[in-house]
C-alpha cells in the first residue's frame, strides 16, 4: 500500500470512529463529541521544528521532466475536524520516558557503540513522543525518516532544500521526493532511483535499521490495531511507517504527554543520524474529539561521536 493511499485509508477509518464517538456523545453526557473547529495554523517554532502542513489534494503534475516519472498524486482525504495544536517528536535519549509521562527531550544524544554492524537486533532505542493533549489519542500516523532519500538527485523546478531533505515527503508539490537535494555519503541516487514514485534510500547509505525487540508501535495505544507499513522489523529503506486506531472506542486508552512509538535501532557504522517525522498526512495524530493540527521535531543521534555544537 502507497503512503499516501494508507493515510486516506487511516482518515477514513478515522472518521467513521469519530462518527460513533459523536454518537455516543448525543445519546450519553460526558462523551467526547466531535467538534467541527478549522484547523489553527501553529505558531511554534525552534530548532528542528517546523510546522507541518495540513493535508490537501497535491497538485496535478504537468507531466514527464528530464525522462523522470512524477510520483502519483494524493486523493484528497476525507473531511475530518481538526483541534488543537500538538507535538509530534523525536527524542533519542529514553531515560523517564513511559507512554504517560516524559522525561528531558533532546534535540540529540551521543551513543558508543563498539564495532557497529548491522545484524538484524537492535542496539539502542529512541522514542516518537506526542506533548500537548490531555486527552487519550484514538488513532496515530507516523512516518520516521532516517537516512537520505533520493540524494543527489536533480531538480524538477526548484529544489526542495533545508528540512524538505531529511524526509520522504514531496514537500514542494512537483511530484517528485527530494529533488534537487544534495549527495550524502560516498554516492548519490540516480536514474530510476530518482523517479518520481521512489521514496527509499536505494543506495544504502543508512548507518541504522529499524529492529526489534526494540520496537513497539503500540506502547500509548495497548490493544489497538497496527498499521505498520512492511509488517515485523527490521526496515532498512530509510522509512519506517507505523500507526495504529482503535476500533473499538470503548478500550481504554492512556492519555497526556507520553512516547507513542519506541524504536528499536540496529546500528551498523558510526556517523550523524538525523531523524524526521514526514508532514502530515503521513503523520497525523487524533484523539476523541478529533484530528489535531501537528508540529514536528526532528532529532539527532551521534554514533561514536561527539553531538554538533
Amino acid at each position: 500500500m502507497t503512503r499516501l493511499l494508507r493515510a486516506f485509508t487511516l482518515a477514513a477509518a478515522l472518521l467513521g470512529l469519530l462518527t460513533i464517538v459523536a454518537c455516543a456523545g448525543e445519546e450519553g453526557e460526558g462523551t467526547p463529541t466531535t467538534q467541527a473547529t478549522a484547523a489553527a495554523t501553529s505558531a511554534t517554532a525552534g530548532v528542528g521544528r517546523t510546522p507541518a502542513a495540513q493535508a490537501t489534494t497535491a497538485p496535478t503534475s504537468a507531466g514527464d521532466e528530464g525522462g523522470r516519472t512524477p510520483a502519483a498524486q494524493a486523493t484528497a482525504a476525507p473531511t475530518i475536524p481538526a483541534l488543537g495544536a500538538i507535538e509530534m517528536g523525536i527524542d533519542p535519549e529514553t531515560t523517564g520516558n513511559t507512554a504517560s509521562t516524559l522525561g528531558t527531550l533532546e534535540r540529540c544524544a551521543r551513543v558508543d557503540v563498539p564495532s557497529p554492524a548491522f545484524d538484524g537486533v537492535s542496539d539502542y532505542n529512541i522514542d516518537v513522543y506526542v506533548k500537548g493533549d490531555t486527552q487519550a489519542p484514538v488513532a496515530y500516523d507516523a512516518w520516521v525518516t532516517y537516512a537520505a532519500v533520493n540524494d543527489g538527485c536533480p531538480a524538477a523546478g526548484d529544489p526542495e532544500t533545508g528540512d524538505q531533505c531529511l524526509n520522504s515527503f514531496d514537500d514542494d508539490g512537483d511530484g517528485y521526493i527530494n529533488d534537487g537535494c544534495p549527495q550524502v555519503g560516498a554516492t548519490a541516487e540516480s536514474g530510476a532511483d530518482c523517479d518520481g514514485h521512489d521514496q527509499d534510500d536505494d543506495d544504502g547509505d543508512a548507518i541504522v535499521h529499524i529492529a526489534a525487540p526494540g520496537t513497539d508501535t503500540l506502547i500509548k495505544m495497548p490493544g489497538a490495531t497496527s498499521m505498520v507499513e512492511t509488517g515485523t522489523p527490521p526496515d532498512t529503506d530509510g522509512t519506517f511507517g507505523t500507526g495504529a486506531i482503535y476500533l473499538d472506542p470503548t478500550k481504554s486508552r492512556i492519555a497526556g504527554d507520553g512516547v507513542l512509538v519506541r524504536l528499536g535501532l540496529d546500528i551498523g557504522g558510526s556517523g550523524l543520524v538525523t531523524f524526521a517525522l514526514n508532514p502530515p498526512p503521513l503523520s497525523a495524530y487524533a484523539s476523541g474529539a478529533g484530528l489535531h493540527t501537528v508540529t514536528l521535531a526532528s532529532a539527532q543521534l551521534a554514533i561514536n561521536q561527539d553531538c554538533p555544537q
